[in-house]
């Protein structure tokens, strides 16, 4: 469970890469997942435009036994 504090909103706004990226870090932290950071697009002079944030387990299969029938 997260504190609604910390839970990204539509629209927000960061001062700074590295603010959006600590802010998205302590979210994941609390809330039992982690961040690992995606692709990158830069403009042709080399400016940076965005960065994607991916869940850890992103494009992972759930690779564990699970019995559906077995009531435990």
């Amino acid at each position: 469970m997260t504190n609604e504090d910390v839970k990204p909103k539509v629209n927000d706004i960061y001062d700074t890469y590295d603010a959006a990226v600590e802010m998205y870090k302590n979210y994941a932290f609390q809330a039992g997942f982690d961040i690992t950071l995606g692709l990158n697009k830069k403009k042709t002079d080399g400016t940076f435009t965005s960065r994607y944030l991916l869940c850890n387990r992103e494009g992972k299969p759930n690779t564990g036994n699970v019995d559906t029938i077995d009531i435990q």
